[in-house]
């Protein structure tokens, strides 16, 4: 293993580095500067009053990055301390008086990046990666470093050769933590990849990537009851407790009852026969960096675990107290359902500006033979049999009134709920759609021709029956994506 030291390992950096302010053309427009992910900076000009969606939606289209729900656009504030930036809020509320300098990011790593369809986020994946491998963000052994190396100068520079072009590209790519010997071995093994194209070389990157154990793990500093240094690792599996390079508990996310946090700490709350201890404290910084690892915790548990977020409470006149975290954006499964659903013909390959002579279509790059069944990706993905895992289980996200026994020394708390509704049939509007498909741009009488209804079964294992030729639409998400894998009716 690479001396990397804990302090770096799942850490996040402030990649730009920069914070001028970037100057407005006109008073009621703002310039916000994005340091995209290829280590070039792009300017947008947008309203001053203006909300996260739309710089992301400008960013997004930019770079035609049609898988988007993966990535975010973060800043960092005064202390070095990165921030997302929430599509739903006021950027210039978010941003408190901070330039508008951001960094274009990816906020939820998928657990088979080699399946995503859209090789403009294949490649922004690639590119995060290689960032996280060479900051030591994601720790490798030395063979594995190697390895990767090696495929990141096949898909930069194409075949190895002996010109001092190539010579002069090993001594300047980041292809590993510096270490000659590193290089000399990434020469050598540079060699038995010859003809794999670009996209080819960043399938068989980002395969191995997702085999590290830090992928996708979102790493904070806390202590255990003892006052012992920990740190707490959030990713789409669950929840990790390391101590440096070790890890004490691996906690998925069907066997959490509840996450909290309260003043400076961060609590988990455990279903019975976990461990010995119900309930796991840990002490922070302060208040705010608690509420960091909560938001980490809902945002993922939300993305990778449910079919859609929980949609925001009605209004009411009186409320105490702040409204309570909520994910806004899609989820994994919704991001799926759309991409399986409709077929993107006007999509194209993403630039690789070292590779541009080796660049193609990743069309014919050879589909990976373990593909996943849409209808149970969840399982499949995140390694659990559980019924109770299954997207169709219904998770209630709760926090306790104050005074109430169960709000006592539990602070905000988000609860993912393991009670399954009984079996019944979901009928719904069909502009509910327009939710599940939002930015699409795509009219729901264009894809149905047939009135369908989904029968939901909950039983030991969930299952779908679809009965055509009898209600309105459902827009339940497992019923389009049985449609679509039954090629009963097409979609346009």
């Amino acid at each position: 293993m690479l001396s990397i030291s804990a302090e770096q390992m799942g850490k996040d950096g402030d990649p730009g580095g920069e914070t001028t302010q970037p100057k407005p053309q006109d008073p009621k427009m703002q310039a916000a500067k994005v340091h995209m992910l290829d280590g070039t900076i792009r300017e947008f000009a947008l309203p001053r009053g203006s909300k996260g969606d739309t710089l992301f939606t400008m960013v997004s289209t930019e770079i035609s990055i049609e898988e988007h729900d993966y990535f975010s656009l973060a800043f960092h504030d005064s202390d070095g301390i990165r921030h997302w930036l929430y599509t739903d809020k006021k950027i210039m509320r978010q941003l408190k008086g901070l330039p508008w300098v951001f960094s274009f990011e990816v906020k939820f790593y998928p657990t088979s990046p080699s399946t995503l369809n859209d090789d403009h986020a294949r490649y922004n994946l690639f590119l995060q990666l290689k960032n996280d491998i060479y900051s030591g963000r994601l720790p490798a052994t030395i063979p594995t470093h190697v390895l990767l190396g090696s495929l990141v100068a096949q898909a930069e520079f194409g075949d190895a050769s002996t010109s001092a072009e190539y010579e002069q590209y090993l001594r300047t790519a980041k292809l590993a933590p510096r270490n000659n010997d590193l290089l000399d071995k990434i020469k050598d093994a540079h060699k038995e990849h010859k003809g794999l194209t670009p996209a080819e070389a960043e399938i068989k990157y980002l395969d191995t990537c997702k085999q590290l154990s830090m992928y996708g793990v979102f790493v904070f500093d806390a202590k255990d009851k003892s006052n012992n240094p920990v740190s707490i690792g959030i990713c789409a599996t669950g929840i990790n407790i390391y101590k440096e390079t070790i890890r004490l508990h691996r906690f998925l996310w069907q066997s959490i009852n509840k996450i909290s946090y309260r003043k400076n700490t961060f609590a988990l709350k455990l279903n019975p026969g976990e461990i010995d201890k119900k309930t796991l404290v840990y002490k922070v910084s302060d208040y705010t960096y608690a509420k960091r690892i909560y938001k980490c915790g809902v945002e993922h548990h939300t993305f990778f675990r449910l079919i859609q977020p929980e949609d925001k409470p009605k209004q009411s006149l009186f409320r105490w107290g702040s409204a309570r975290f909520r994910y806004n954006g899609r989820t994994q499964f919704q991001t799926k359902m759309a991409t399986h659903m409709f077929d993107h013909t006007g999509s194209t390959s993403a630039q690789r500006p070292n590779s541009a002579r080796l660049s193609q279509s990743c069309d014919n790059v050879a589909k990976n033979d373990d593909s996943i069944d849409v209808l149970e990706y969840t399982d499949k993905e995140l390694g659990s049999s559980n019924p109770l895992s299954s997207p169709v289980a219904s998770y209630e996200v709760s926090s306790s009134a104050p005074g109430s026994s169960k709000s006592k020394g539990q602070g905000n708390g988000y609860r993912p709920s393991t009670h399954l509704a009984d079996a019944k049939v979901v009928r719904r509007e069909t502009n509910e759609l327009k939710y599940h498909l939002k930015g699409e741009g795509l009219s729901i009488f264009s894809v149905f021709t047939h009135r369908v209804i989904v029968c939901v079964a909950v039983s030991a294992c969930v299952r779908l029956a679809v009965c055509y030729q009898a209600e309105p639409p459902v827009s339940t998400a497992q019923g389009y994506f049985e449609i679509q894998e039954k090629k009963e009716i097409s979609c346009h």
